[in-house]
């Protein structure tokens, strides 16, 4: 019932907007039109020039698909990165600048002129307000690193983590909607204080359940961005089901106002069965960082706040969070937080620690797809380790692990392996290792042994 008052009271608000877009104002700058993607690993750290030199583009044209839908490459895309430039007026880069898409698969992070901005998985609108200074007078560039299927996060079924009746849990990438910025002289006041009624009922009714999430959670944004921060504590003081989705404002007032310590006990204190773990992690950490208190952050919430959707780009992340400490101690603490060894090999391999990659693929299954993608990629430059890591994939093959497997990657996986083989000049050494894995293996062994056979012979003599 007061959902339905405000909208009698407001309409102007949420009424359609006369160019069509969602959310639209007079001072809206569309991102539609002309852009530029590359298909990449997720690592490339392409929201800077070094990273999107690294990477090939082509053009394409938002809202819509980055390329067709029978494309089998993009389908297994991890990720797939996507540009364009942009003018600001002096008036506007002076004033707020709110980023708002409706739907984005699967998900996407927004960077700004090289800057993180917003995040979010499949989850519909997203909409962040930009902090202060990080648009420009002039040129500015947007970059968004958007999951493709092997970027998204699965469940241990293979099957994608993404909301129930999400519409695209098999495509490819796919910007299906608006992306725009609205700007403003002043924070969206009008937020603020026309939801304050609502919010303020909202967050004292006991039995409240988030029924207007996306009303409380626009006024105490822009109760931040007006640096109204004592008002933002004032209503989180009325919620009598604290949430950690309404009390993540409460840790950034606390934080703007400069009362670390508190933001760090109020973002602990919000720790609970249904809370992300990650989420509470990420604000302490970042708390603790801007305090100079490098080392405490990494033993205390390192690990737990740098979750991503791949093992690669959580040890990236890490690594350039925190400069000061070696590689090889990030990925060992990686691993034995995780327990799962195998799943690092990706990472260690995109570190250089060829030896940790190799002994890591060696120590609990390992996906044999990318095992074997790293013996095709290294066969020339690094031939002993693509020898290692082909030999672990027909290994982790004939023990049966694997997702959607057929003849031919087993056969691909075997060819790659023998050519690194052949550069390494330890052909005939290898041919043994397999024949000898393979004798011992399961009925799955045997069988992959029959579809090697005639692959596993002998360098003939001369």
């Amino acid at each position: 019932m007061h959902c339905l008052a405000f909208l009698t009271v407001l309409p102007g608000l949420l009424a359609s907007p006369p160019g069509g877009h969602e959310g639209y104002r007079t001072r809206s700058l569309s991102l539609g039109g002309p852009w530029e993607f590359a298909m990449g690993e997720g690592d490339e750290r392409a929201e800077t020039p070094e990273g999107q030199a690294r990477l090939t583009w082509r053009p394409v044209t938002l809202p819509g698909p980055f390329v067709p839908g029978n494309d089998e490459a993009a389908r297994n895309a991890a990720f797939i990165w996507a540009r364009r430039a942009f003018d600001v007026t002096a008036q506007d880069a002076r004033g707020l600048a709110v980023l708002r898409w409706n739907a984005i698969a699967f998900g996407a992070v927004a960077y700004l002129n090289g800057r993180e901005v917003g995040r979010n998985e499949p989850i519909g609108p997203y909409q962040v307000v930009v902090p202060p200074g990080v648009v420009q007078p002039g040129t500015n560039q947007i970059v968004l690193k958007i999951a493709g299927t092997r970027g998204v996060r699965k469940a241990k079924s293979g099957f994608l983590l993404v909301p129930a009746g999400f519409w695209n849990t098999g495509g490819t990438p796919i910007v299906t909607d608006d992306v725009w910025i609205d700007f403003a002289d002043r924070a969206y006041l009008k937020w603020a204080d026309g939801f304050m009624p609502l919010v303020r009922s909202e967050l004292a009714d006991p039995g409240h359940a988030m029924r207007c999430w996306d009303e409380t959670k626009a006024c105490l944004s822009a109760l931040l961005a007006a640096g109204r921060n004592e008002e933002i504590l004032e209503l989180l003081a009325l919620d009598r089901q604290p949430h950690w989705s309404y009390r993540r404002w409460g840790v950034k007032a606390l934080a703007a106002m400069g009362r670390k310590a508190e933001a760090l006990r109020y973002a602990e204190e919000s720790r609970g069965p249904k809370v992300s773990v990650g989420e509470i992690a990420a604000a302490c950490e970042e708390i603790l960082l801007s305090s100079g208190m490098a080392e405490d952050a990494y033993k205390r919430y390192a690990l737990e706040s740098n979750q991503r959707m791949t093992n690669v780009a959580a040890f990236c992340a890490i690594a350039r969070k925190y400069p000061h400490k070696e590689p090889r101690d990030i990925l060992r603490d990686l691993v034995d937080h995780s327990g799962e060894p195998g799943k690092w090999f990706a990472a260690a391999k995109s570190a250089g620690l060829l030896d940790e990659a190799i002994e890591l693929a060696n120590r609990s299954p390992c996906d044999p797809m990318t095992l074997a993608r790293a013996a095709r990629d290294s066969a020339e430059t690094e031939p002993w380790f693509a020898v290692e890591a082909g030999v672990a994939a027909i290994r982790w093959l004939a023990a049966g692990y694997g997702y959607d497997i057929i003849g031919t990657d087993i056969v691909a996986a075997c060819n790659h392996t023998l050519k690194a083989a052949e550069n390494a000049r330890c052909r005939d050494e290898t041919v043994e290792r397999l024949r000898l894995l393979l004798a011992h293996g399961s009925s799955i062994g045997h069988l992959v042994t029959r579809m090697l056979e005639d692959k596993l012979q002998p360098t003939p003599s001369p």
